[in-house]
């Protein structure tokens, strides 16, 4: 059984298979190793499923177009405001 326990502070709530895999590999690096090399076979097999899985780590994965409206044209509205305002700790002199 592998030990899910994470140190305090160390994990991310969106990383819980990283944390999974980094788990296993403390406990067993030979294992990590193993499912990797499966992968690898897999997708020298025809596997596309595994070569996708393998592109998008070696890779990243590929970004995703942004619709635009039905003219073609691409229109991003943005808008900054800055204010100052006056710190308590300072004095009208």
């Amino acid at each position: 059984m592998v030990d899910m326990t994470l140190k305090p502070g160390t994990g991310k709530a969106d990383k819980l298979m990283r944390d999974a895999l980094l788990a296993v590999n403390r406990q067993d690096p030979e294992r990590l190793k193993r499912v990797s090399q499966k992968l690898w076979d897999l997708a020298e097999e025809g596997d596309t499923k595994a070569y996708s899985l393998i592109a998008d780590r070696i890779d990243g994965k590929a970004v995703q177009p942004i619709a635009n409206d039905e003219t073609g044209e691409f229109n991003v509205k943005t808008s900054l405001t800055v204010a100052f305002v006056a710190s308590s700790n300072d004095s009208d002199t």
